[in-house]
């Protein structure tokens, strides 16, 4: 796999995963942008693209990954220690340009952390 595949396939996930994903804690919006958020820095951070991803992006409907594109997911990994590290609501908020919350996303870095890690999980799964 391609890392230009990898990261269009995460694109495909996320736009499933925001659909299923459910938070007491988190509004849908914010969900919305600690996804994008996340799939931004992989594709920037360990693939080198400057992906542009906005939450709009994820209600398109149009897939990114080819189709009849094989992914072997077992010899990828997604790092997240860095990422939830560094503070994702704060990196949401920052990147208020791409996403509906307008720089003013509250929530729990703890419940953020998990909603990553379960991304993640998911897309290894899938």
């Amino acid at each position: 796999m391609t890392s230009g595949e990898l990261v269009f396939s995460l694109c495909d996930y996320s736009k499933e995963f925001i659909r299923n994903y459910k938070s007491k804690k988190l509004e849908q919006k914010v969900i919305d942008a600690i996804v994008v958020d996340y799939v931004n820095y992989f594709a920037a951070s360990h693939c080198c693209m400057d992906l542009a991803m906005y939450t709009k992006d994820l209600r398109d409907g149009k897939k990114m990954s080819k189709e009849g594109t094989v992914l072997q997911k077992h010899n990828i990994m997604l790092p997240k220690d860095e990422y939830t590290n560094f503070g994702i609501i704060e990196s949401v908020n920052r990147n208020r340009h791409m996403n509906d919350c307008g720089g003013k996303a509250e929530a729990d870095n703890e419940e953020a952390v998990r909603l990553v890690e379960t991304f993640i999980t998911g897309y290894m799964d899938a």
